[in-house]
């Protein structure tokens, strides 16, 4: 609805009927100003922090909105999705015009606890049938599309691991399978495992390298197209990209190392033999 204080300011804003319980219910701060009692029943309002922001007040003394005296704003509250900014809100202590009642339960018992509240319904005679939501399902229906994102992108990355890793591995026994009398020959004139590893390996870095390269800026341009689609968001940073990379540097490694220190252990008498 749209509210407006004594100096004809207004704005768009949510508005909530509260009772006095509603602060401690929900465990919301008051930065300013004070809670409300049942003296403020039908009388006095709460906003929240944008609200205050936006109406461009100093303080809230003597403050009031749509005839209702303003007594303290509370601490930022996201109603919508993060996709969206904060909504200015205010809150109307009332006690009318209810049609939802929010409980705290305690942190043990769910079933019993709900079992009473049915029962409590029933005894009170209301025609409407029970029905609850806890508040963890109504915000996790918000980020529903993101979580189903994130499970296929998390099947296709291991997916497009396994097939990586066993395309290098294969890529690397050719290669040590075609140069087996080179490496016997390297070994005869003095060259270690290590020096023959890293002669077989060297390929496979250089290539993750320039694969880095070339994604590391893709990967940066397709994120803050994503992030864009959020108002708070966090910032990306370089270290996340250089940790990619050295992950990925570390797999290649690991995958194709086994089968170069095989090559490069063998006799190199057998390796000129080879046929």
């Amino acid at each position: 609805m749209r509210i407006g204080d004594e100096n004809g300011e207004e704005l768009m804003a949510y508005t909530m009927r509260v009772d006095a319980d509603f602060i401690n219910t929900f465990q919301i701060d008051v930065v300013q100003g004070r809670n409300g009692t049942e003296n403020d029943i039908n009388r006095s309002a709460l906003i929240s922090e944008t609200t205050f922001r936006k109406l461009g007040w100093e303080d809230i003394e003597g403050r009031d909105i749509n005839g209702w005296g303003v007594i303290g704003v509370v601490n930022e509250l996201q109603y919508d999705s993060m996709h969206s900014l904060a909504t200015p809100m205010v809150f109307f202590y009332t006690n009318s015009y209810f049609n939802t009642l929010n409980v705290r339960l305690l942190p043990e018992n769910f079933s019993e606890q709900l079992s009473q509240m049915k029962n409590a319904w029933k005894q009170a005679g209301i025609e409407e049938p029970f029905e609850f939501q806890f508040y963890n399902d109504y915000y996790n229906m918000l980020y529903q599309k993101e979580e189903m994102d994130a499970k296929a992108l998390s099947v296709f990355s291991i997916i497009a691991f396994i097939i990586t890793c066993l395309g290098m591995l294969a890529q690397i026994i050719q290669i040590t399978e075609r140069r087996v009398k080179e490496i016997g020959i390297r070994k005869i004139h003095g060259a270690s495992i290590m020096e023959v590893v890293k002669m077989l390996n060297v390929k496979f870095v250089i290539t993750v390298l320039i694969a880095v390269m070339i994604a590391t800026p893709i990967a940066y341009y397709v994120m803050s197209r994503w992030l864009e689609g959020f108002a708070h968001k966090t910032d990306l940073s370089w270290w996340v990209f250089a940790l990619s990379g050295l992950t990925t540097l570390a797999i290649t490694l690991l995958t194709v190392s086994w089968q170069s220190w095989r090559a490069a252990s063998r006799n190199p008498v057998e390796a000129l033999r080879y046929e």
